[in-house]
């Protein structure tokens, strides 16, 4: 549980951070100098707010304020960050027991 509690800390300027600087080019996508980091970053963007994408109609249907719209794709966004940092947590932890636990290897 206070791995949970340490991911969903760590998630808030990771999400800033990855909203802020690396958001999906919807608009007019990628120019021609557009480095390969901001290409893989600005998926992973897509990746973790795909269900504020999803709804995003929905709202619009409602007659959502904008702010109310970037709201769900931050809280989309940090709970997906939240899940992927949990994850990944957990296997490097899986990896490193795995690692410590290798029996020794005998020379004949």
């Amino acid at each position: 549980m206070r791995l949970l509690l340490k991911c969903a800390i760590v998630a808030i300027p990771a999400e800033i951070f990855i909203f802020g600087l690396f958001s999906y080019p919807v608009d007019d996508g990628y120019g021609p100098d557009t480095t390969l980091i901001y290409r893989i970053l600005s998926h992973l963007w897509l990746i973790l707010h795909w269900p504020g994408l999803l709804v995003l109609h929905w709202l619009e249907r409602r007659g959502a304020s904008a702010i109310s719209e970037l709201a769900m794709f931050f809280v989309s966004g940090y709970f997906q960050m939240t899940l992927l940092l949990f994850v990944v947590a957990l296997l490097v932890r899986w990896l490193v027991r795995r690692l410590h636990h290798q029996p020794p290897v005998s020379a004949h």
